[in-house]
């Protein structure tokens, strides 16, 4: 259809005129109509705004326009979070079953899972990022900015919507979107703004709508966690163009840098249906050789961004926990010091949302692990409050010597920490309570006593605990209380709770102490100690989606 016109979509902080280059670029190499709409300009630094008023703008914006409406009958470029705003916008108005009027749809660099400066403070997105309206100084838009934040319930939501089963509006016969992304950053002051694996303003891995979703459910049988890993519906193509940053590609600052770059653009907004999956393949190999090439240098790995979501089995959310990732066997110090230290770049807890974590893992260094001489890795995870300290209600800790654990056979690594995409992992832990009150008539502190004294059966007793083993048999360990279940094998174990609600990576503010059997956490004030001992009893081996 030559006569679809183009429409472009700016994003934060942006503004339609902005894209007259890349407008003219499109319309000179195609001979197509290129609209540009506009979201009222600064309308996105409004504090006030948010992504309901966007779609709800943007439905009025493309009216104006006359824009047509009907199935596949437009395409559009979107830059940046216009990708969010027209992505919830389709799902809103057209469902995921087909009947949106977008037939092609060239997102230039996207920020589908966020941007690691969308909580850096006015102060730094003013001056760096140029945010700033001068009719609302000190205004950056809130509320926009905590959903663009990383690990945000809104782009969590928003993927569950359109990239789970069991439709999906991405592929052949529907939408057909391609993702282009630079690795390059900045120059001047800008280059403040610039992150290893990002192009200034997102990070390649925040990019790519493609991405999986992870559930591990401890919390209905912690000894047998119920575990379900499945990949992204629907096709999407996805490119890294390396010499471009985030302002280049869209044809900013004299961009973009290279012909292959504009190319790209050109396919993106002629390809077929019957040629999606060709040019798919073509974009996974161009990103291959870009992946390929950059690991020479650490400001263009490959980075995964793993957002992790905590509830318990009321889904409620849990805010405080701990992720600690580590090897099982008798050298397991060095696995712990190089992920904390060299894999796990960065740790952010959402500003509002706590219960959801980004992990920013290279994995460029940890597959240079993989020839190493070890079985796998495992997950371990502990969460406040601590049964075992309350005496009342709480969580248990799942560890590899605990209720259970998070293991991945070597084998597998790769598949659990790819490169350029968004891993979303939901945990769901059992949330406990202790016997309280009166029980069978009897008051629970002269119960407490009586098993003191030794004089309850199946109850080990030693330094004020209470643990109930497997198979009747008890056993001494440890020296803080723990809570009668008779329902979970094994005792609780700590592994390094931090107070506060953010996770702090081992080897970064806490340091790694090489001691023990495995990592354990230097003291902080007012933080859980750090205990850990046994053998593994329970894990959850990760070899494929059941």
């Amino acid at each position: 259809m030559a006569d679809r016109p183009i429409v472009i979509l700016h994003g934060w902080s942006d503004r339609g005129s902005s894209f007259r280059r890349l407008a003219g670029l499109l319309r000179k190499r195609l001979g197509r109509e290129v609209a540009s709409i506009d979201l009222a300009d600064y309308a996105t630094m409004d504090d006030e705004v948010t992504y309901d008023d966007l779609a709800a703008a943007l439905t009025r914006a493309w009216g104006r326009r006359r824009l047509p409406m009907g199935p596949r009958s437009v395409d559009a470029v979107v830059h940046s979070t216009g990708a969010l705003v027209l992505r919830d916008w389709l799902v809103r108005n057209f469902g995921t079953s087909g009947g949106a009027p977008v037939h092609r749809l060239l997102m230039l660099a996207p920020a589908n899972f966020g941007s690691p400066l969308a909580h850096k403070g006015n102060a730094f997105l003013g001056r760096v990022t140029l945010g700033w309206s001068a009719e609302r100084p000190f205004q950056t838009g809130d509320r926009l900015l905590r959903g663009l934040e990383l690990a945000s319930p809104y782009t969590w939501e928003l993927a569950r919507r359109d990239r789970r089963g069991p439709n999906d509006l991405y592929g052949p016969g529907r939408v057909l979107c391609t993702v282009l992304v630079g690795n390059a950053g900045y120059d001047g002051i800008r280059a403040a703004a610039n992150e290893d694996g990002g192009d200034g303003t997102v990070r390649v891995s925040t990019a790519n709508m493609d991405c999986a979703f992870l559930e591990a459910d401890f919390s209905q049988n912690p000894g047998r966690p119920t575990f379900r890993l499945e990949e992204s519906v629907g096709s999407t193509a996805f490119r890294i163009l390396p010499r471009e940053n985030h302002s280049t590609i869209a044809g900013k600052d004299d961009g973009p840098r290279s012909r292959e770059a504009l190319e790209a653009m050109v396919r993106a907004l002629t390809v077929e249906d019957d040629g999606f999956e060709a040019w798919r393949a073509e974009c996974a190999a161009a990103t291959a050789e870009a992946t390929a090439k950059g690991a020479r240098k650490a400001a263009t790995h490959g980075f995964q961004n793993t957002v992790f979501l905590v509830e318990d089995q009321f889904g409620r959310r849990v805010p405080e926990y701990f992720l600690e990732f580590f090897v099982r066997d008798d050298d397991r110090d060095w696995f712990a010091k190089m992920f904390h230290r060299e894999a796990l770049r960065s740790v952010h807890a959402h500003s509002s949302e706590k219960a959801f974590r980004s992990l920013y893992v290279d994995c460029t260094v940890l597959g240079r692990q993989v020839d190493r001489e070890w079985e796998g890795m495992t997950l371990s995870l502990s969460a406040l409050p601590d049964i075992g300290q309350t005496g009342s209600v709480g969580y248990r800790s799942f560890t590899d010597g605990d209720i259970g654990g998070i293991e991945i056979p070597k084998a597998d690594v790769e598949r659990y920490f790819r490169p350029h995409r968004t891993l979303m992992v939901r945990l769901r832990i059992r949330r406990e309570q202790a016997e309280l009150g009166l029980a069978d008539g009897v008051d629970l502190a002269e119960r407490d006593a009586r098993r003191c004294q030794g004089r309850e059966p199946g109850v080990e007793v030693g330094g004020g605990d209470l643990h109930p083993e497997p198979h009747g048999e008890p056993r001494l360990r440890g020296e803080s209380p723990q809570v009668l279940r008779d329902d979970v094998p094994g005792g609780a174990e700590e592994v390094g709770e931090v107070g506060g609600g953010v996770p702090l990576p081992l080897g970064r503010g806490l340091g790694v102490a090489l001691e023990g059997e495995r990592p354990r956490c230097s003291r902080i004030p007012g933080a859980p100690s750090a205990r850990t001992s046994g053998r593994p009893r329970s894990a959850m081996v990760m070899r494929g989606g059941r």
